[in-house]
């Protein structure tokens, strides 16, 4: 994140209060390339698109506090003022998973075929060292992946959808092997 820059807050609508809460970050991506500053975002309650549950946002993350459910969301990408990509996520599940510690995170890309793969630290806590990723079964440098996006709270790789193995740890000795990582989808994974 930028020096001096914040989230941008997205406000839940009206109806909510009272209802068990998840504070839902989504990131936007074209390909491997983050592109989150660059767009807005939309949250609705799925199957419906009238009237969102979050105002449109800019800013470098999206982050919106939401009642547990299904939700379809809504990306466009702009350049230089103009709409370059549109993409719609449906039924993504936002719940209050134990080993999220009451934060969920979502990745849309708008070019097809990409998945991501989120990794958190044991328990919700904080990852540890570095992490890296290779197709499933290589070690080839050249075919390395390393994380699109960090924070003190987890690591993000959004890679083509595939199988890939996770290596991580000061030492490189931890792994854990063919992670499939499917399009359109974000996908979690807790280092111990």
């Amino acid at each position: 994140m930028a020096a001096g820059s914040e989230p941008s807050a997205l406000r839940p609508s009206p109806g909510q209060a009272g209802a068990e809460t998840v504070r839902l970050e989504v990131r936007v991506f074209a390909g491997a390339e983050d592109v989150t500053s660059r767009a807005r975002v939309q949250i609705h309650p799925s199957g419906t698109r009238t009237t969102p549950v979050a105002a449109v946002s800019r800013g470098e993350r999206h982050i919106v506090d939401v009642a547990t459910g299904l939700y379809d969301v809504q990306a466009i990408i702009e350049q230089d003022g103009r709409v370059v990509g549109i993409r719609w996520a449906e039924r993504l599940a936002v719940m209050a998973y134990p080993d999220e510690a009451g934060d969920h995170l979502e990745v849309i890309n708008v070019r097809n075929g990409f998945g991501a793969l989120q990794v958190r630290g044991k328990e919700g806590g904080p990852v540890q060292g570095e992490a890296v990723l290779y197709p499933a079964g290589s070690r080839d440098a050249g075919r390395r992946v390393t994380p699109a996006a960090r924070t003190a709270a987890w690591m993000l790789f959004v890679v083509p959808a595939g199988r890939y193995d996770l290596v991580s740890g000061a030492d490189w000795r931890h792994e854990v092997g063919d992670i499939e990582i499917t399009a359109d989808r974000t996908r979690l994974k807790s280092l111990p």
